[in-house]
């Protein structure tokens, strides 16, 4: 059975959100936190994402959006992935079927949450790798199935994260040879920022594959809420950030879709 996998590294300083659910999935680090809810629809939402709370604060936490976005559903912002079934049906929903945790040392935890379509003998498998000193959290996904034929995949994304704040400001680098690591800094607003490569190996030409996000205000080199995160791929790829109309974000990044389109053996 062939899969496929892509990653997405981000470093966490703070942030707050909010969330609860009578089932929950906590990632932590030294100093955060990444909370996912099983709702009782079987979805898994993302609810928390920010500095780490007491044990008993998560089960207080309330709200939460969907930790990777579908196409063909009721998700009207931009997907995590869209797959063409082998019978043309554009649709997918994922739900809940497992999650486990697993320890490499007292250091590194990495935890794998399977889900699966209703429908279609699909199934998708968020991994996350926690670095607990280094409060870093590693994300990426496999995707399978067992249909009769190849799917095409057109929209499959390493991860997905969501922030809710007042403000989100961007700062991301670009350049060329000999003015490489060109720093702009800029207010995220309602609609859709990508930054992105189409150049295949040479994706160190022209933009940088990290980026840092502030929430609330610019940070300075001293302060402020600030989320690092770099794209461990060497091909085209897609960074999303997107504001919807309730002033939430959400990030999606992985490999760039353009003339990408994935047939996905059984």
């Amino acid at each position: 059975m062939k899969k496929l996998s892509t990653t997405f590294l981000i470093l966490f300083l703070f942030f707050t959100g909010f969330a609860q659910q009578p089932e929950k999935i906590i990632i932590e680090t030294k100093n955060s936190a990444l909370v996912l809810n099983v709702e009782s629809n079987k979805r898994v939402t993302q609810s928390y994402l920010g500095k780490k709370l007491p044990t008993s604060e998560y089960a207080l936490l309330q709200g939460g959006r969907e930790i990777y976005l579908t196409a063909g559903m009721e998700n009207q912002f931009e997907p995590a992935i869209r797959m063409i079934h082998d019978d043309g049906n554009p649709s997918l929903e994922l739900q809940y079927v497992s999650s486990s945790a697993s320890k490499q040392d007292n250091n590194v935890t990495t935890t794998t949450i399977v889900l699966k379509d209703a429908a279609y003998p699909v199934e998708v498998t968020l991994h996350y790798t926690s670095y607990f000193n280094e409060d870093v959290i590693k994300a990426w996904t496999e995707i399978k199935h067992d249909e009769k034929k190849p799917v095409e995949l057109t929209e499959y994304a390493s991860s997905v994260l969501h922030f809710n704040a007042g403000e989100y400001w961007l700062t991301q680098f670009h350049g060329d040879w000999a003015r490489e690591m060109q720093m702009v800094e800029e207010k995220l607003t309602n609609g859709i920022k990508s930054i992105e490569s189409k150049l295949g190996t040479r994706t160190n030409f022209y933009q940088t594959q990290a980026f840092f996000l502030s929430l609330n205000k610019p940070s300075t080199e001293t302060e402020g809420e600030v989320i690092a995160a770099t794209l461990a791929w060497t091909g085209n790829y897609k960074y999303t950030f997107e504001i919807d109309q309730r002033n939430g974000l959400r990030v999606i990044s992985g490999i760039n879709s353009f003339a990408s389109e994935y047939l996905l053996q059984p």
